[in-house]
């Protein structure tokens, strides 16, 4: 999937983004996605629990 089919897919999600996302970065994500589920958990896990701490 190019990056170009990506910005037609996503216009907003292209409009927000500084650069576009190379190739090689989703070919990598898609063929390791169980590595990359378990890196966005963690960063929830690590933002929920600042979020909820007693201020």
């Amino acid at each position: 999937m190019s990056d170009q089919s990506l910005a037609k897919l996503f216009p907003e999600l292209d409009a927000f983004l500084p650069c576009a996302t190379p190739d090689e970065w989703i070919a990598q994500a898609l063929k390791n996605q169980d590595i990359l589920l378990v890196d966005h958990a963690n960063c929830e896990h690590i933002v929920s629990t600042i979020l909820l701490a007693p201020k």
